[in-house]
C-alpha cells in the first residue's frame, strides 16, 4: 500500500484562501525616462541658444591661376607587334 497524504489531512483543514494581488515595483523607469529627456532638453537649449546669426564660416581657397599640364604627345611610331 502507498502512502498518500491527502488521506491524513483531516477534511475542514483546508482553508480557502484570499487571491494575493502581486504589487507593483517602483517607479525607477520613470525617472529614467525622465532623465533622459531632461538631457536632451539641455543639449537642445545649448545648441540653440548658442547658434549665432552671423556667416562666419571659412573662405573658400582662392582658385589658382596655373593650368593643368598638357598631355604628353603620342608616339610617332607605332607599337612592335608580338607575332
Amino acid at each position: 500500500m502507498t502512502y498518500d497524504p491527502n488521506l491524513q489531512r483531516p477534511v475542514d483543514a483546508q482553508t480557502d484562501r484570499e487571491p494575493k494581488m502581486a504589487q507593483s515595483s517602483g517607479g525607477g523607469s520613470g525617472f529614467l525616462i525622465a532623465g533622459i529627456l531632461i538631457a536632451a532638453l539641455v543639449i537642445g537649449g545649448y545648441y540653440y541658444l548658442n547658434g549665432s546669426s552671423t556667416m562666419d564660416a571659412p573662405t573658400p581657397p582662392a582658385p589658382t591661376t596655373q593650368a593643368p599640364a598638357t598631355p604628353a604627345p603620342a608616339p610617332t611610331t607605332p607599337a612592335p607587334s608580338n607575332n
